[in-house]
């Protein structure tokens, strides 16, 4: 559900300003909105505030650096039980250990820099000065080094020497390998010049090797390489060890005073959104009803200083309004899965608790496995200890990163989705494929068995029970998103939300029970009745909304309707390839002896991970997206995006004190 906001308008004196915002910003329950009045200025900062404001800027740029360079933080970095200890002196123990961590990264990235160029050019190097000799020590003679690719021939750069420098130099070539080698050009010093304009020529270019190791002869740059193959690992490995050293010692001091200086800043910055006058303040923000009592204890002591109003925004204008979402433990994670939207607009409908409820029975209903509900149930517990030890997930080859807070809420999805896999999957008796009919887990008609078979979804027999199993969530949520559109019709008097949701819901109840009466010869006709009074009652309700594209729309909502019965259609391939995984297996097994059954468990397992890796994302996709395009469109939830709630609060474990 979305809380209920209320905003506040505090007014004090100037020279309380920054004491009240620091004690807004421990309490933490406020989201602050820039100040418009004609009458009122913003409240731009004094020069001894705006002085002290630049300094806290390259604090802050100053120990962002220096976090950065030192491995970065981590989530729960700035909130540690014992605090650090800080330096007196911040701004000058800042500039003394970023000097020294400059000195270091710069070094870093230097030998890094040349342990690349090492392993790069290292053998070329070699090659080269082997081919040059002792051409580089002579004051008349230059080397000129080539790289050549496969498709490149020496013959039409020796051409071109031949036009620009008849008789006036030699050329050597070794090759490297199949692809690539390298070749030295022996000219005098006067026919440098002529000599690149050649190799330019032949389509070629003069090899220049990079860094410290450019400017030398062939042969000395080979000796600095190798000398430098040995050294500046060793160089290297040093400074990442000063590195870490500097890490263990300053790293929880320095966040902390970065979390605490932005928190100062910031404070600051807030003012500046404020409204003004000559001797006083003002700030607008808002807030959810349940904190009123936190923020009211908390400018208590500041009383005789300040005085507030709160104020209940405008039902029907409500677009300001930030959106905090207030659901329960069982509902909470499942707000994950509308963190790529803008939330909900205040005042309108929170759809997390329709996800959390269908969207892991979806996913069980499709995947319908015991086996891979417990797969489920297993990753879930993992990622569950991962947010508990606070590790980060890192998923390199997507470039992704997911922090505990996320991990908690996946762990706990992961377990309904899990679940509802293990309920489906006793319904239909099916454990990784058939492997629970082959171990006579599952009884089915052939066989005899533990547990019988209550819906076995491969058999033709069940596909109406099925058809009908995907198409009754459908028929829910499509009717229940035009009852929230009317509802919220009738909350903000929206004359046109009330008649178009109200119209849309009986018009598909009119041709829900039309449709069921031609489908079954022999019902009653009264039913066609009642079909055809609710498809009456939807045309005055056309009319009334003035939305005439709802004659249309009916159809294709019966067309939405329609579109829940792709759950059981993957659902039915998900099946399929799960049994001739297992069929392929068992079988395998059942006729090579127990070589036979190794050689099946594994490529049973093999083709069974092959399956379940390529289909997955549509399996948790389809359900997604039966809630994004069929059940959200019927509310408006993206025509009316609200702001997410996001107080005014402290990001350092600690109070900062003074100025």
């Amino acid at each position: 559900m979305i809380a209920e906001m209320t905003s506040v308008l505090i007014v004090g004196r100037n020279r309380d300003a920054l004491e009240v915002t620091r004690a807004l910003q421990n309490v933490g329950v406020v989201q602050f909105d820039p100040l418009e009045s004609k009458d009122l200025p913003r409240g731009a900062l004094n020069a001894v505030d705006a002085e002290r404001r630049a300094v806290l800027e390259r604090l802050v740029a100053r120990a962002e650096s220096i976090v950065a360079a030192l491995g970065g933080a981590t989530p729960t970095s700035g909130r540690q039980a014992n605090r650090p200890p800080l330096p007196t002196n911040r701004e000058e123990y800042l500039n003394e250990l970023g000097r020294r961590v400059d000195v270091l990264s710069a070094e870093r990235e230097t030998l890094e820099g040349e342990i690349e160029a090492v392993g790069a050019y290292g053998r070329v190097t070699r090659e080269l000065a082997a081919l040059a000799g002792t051409l580089g020590a002579s004051g008349r003679l230059s080397a000129l080094p080539v790289l050549l690719s496969a498709d490149e021939d020496p013959a039409r750069l020796r051409a071109q020497l031949d036009e620009g420098l008849p008789g006036r130099f030699a050329v050597g070539v070794r090759a490297l390998d199949a692809k690539t080698g390298v070749a030295v050009l022996a000219v005098r010093r006067s026919d440098e010049g002529a000599a690149r304009a050649a190799v330019s020529r032949a389509g070629l270019a003069e090899l220049r090797l990079p860094g410290r190791f450019a400017g030398h002869s062939l042969v000395d740059a080979a000796r600095l390489v190798d000398e430098r193959n040995r050294t500046a690992p060793e160089e290297l490995q040093g400074v990442h060890e000063e590195l870490s050293r500097l890490r263990q010692e300053h790293f929880d001091a320095v966040n902390v005073l970065r979390l605490e200086l932005r928190d100062e800043l910031s404070r600051y910055i807030t003012l500046e959104a404020a409204g003004k006058g000559r001797y006083g303040f003002a700030l607008r923000g808002w807030l959810p009803v349940d904190s009123r009592p936190a923020l009211e204890a908390a400018l208590k002591p500041l009383a005789s200083q300040l005085v507030y109003a709160f104020e209940a925004p405008d039902p029907h204008h409500s677009g300001p309004v930030p959106v905090k979402l207030k659901n329960n433990a069982f509902v909470r994670p499942f707000e994950l899965f509308l963190g790529i939207f803008a939330p909900p607009g205040y005042g309108t409908f929170d759809p997390t608790w329709v996800i959390a409820t269908f969207f892991p029975i979806f996913f069980g209903f499709v995947i319908g496995d015991v086996g891979f509900g417990v797969l489920f149930l297993v990753l879930a517990y993992w990622m569950s200890n991962l947010a508990k030890a606070r590790r980060t997930l890192n998923i390199s080859f997507m470039s992704m990163r997911v922090p505990p807070v996320t991990e908690r809420a996946l762990s706990i999805i992961l377990t309904h989705m899990g679940a509802w896999s293990i309920v489906f999957g006793v319904i239909y008796g099916e454990l990784f494929g058939t492997l629970g009919e082959h171990l006579h887990l599952f009884r089915t008609a052939h066989e005899g068995g533990l547990i019988p078979i209550l819906l076995p979804r491969l058999d033709t027999s069940t596909a109406g029970v099925m058809m009908l199993l995907a198409l009754a969530p459908g028929i829910f949520q499509v009717l229940y998103g035009w009852y929230v559109r009317f509802s919220l019709g009738v909350k903000h008097q929206d004359r046109r939300h009330i008649f178009e949701g109200l119209g849309m819901f009986i018009g598909l109840v009119g041709l829900i029970i039309m449709a069921y009466a031609y489908r079954n010869p022999g019902s009653p006709v009264w039913l066609y009745y009642i079909g055809g009074v609710c498809l009456v009652a939807f045309a005055v309700c056309v009319v009334l909304s003035g939305v005439y594209m709802m004659f249309i729309e009916i159809l294709s909502n019966g067309g939405n309707i329609l579109s829940y019965l792709r759950l059981y259609a993957v659902g039915l391939s998900s099946a399929v390839l799960a049994q001739l995984s297992t069929d392929l297996g068992w079988s395998l097994g059942g006729h090579l002896g127990i070589l036979g059954i190794l050689i099946g468990i594994i490529v049973g397992l093999l083709v069974h991970v092959f399956a379940i890796t390529f289909t997955i994302i549509g399996h948790v996709l389809q359900p997604l997206r039966l809630h994004y395009a069929e059940f959200f469109t019927k509310f408006g939830f993206f025509e009316s995006s609200g702001r997410p709630y996001r107080p005014f609060a402290r990001l350092g474990g600690h109070e900062v004190a003074g100025r």
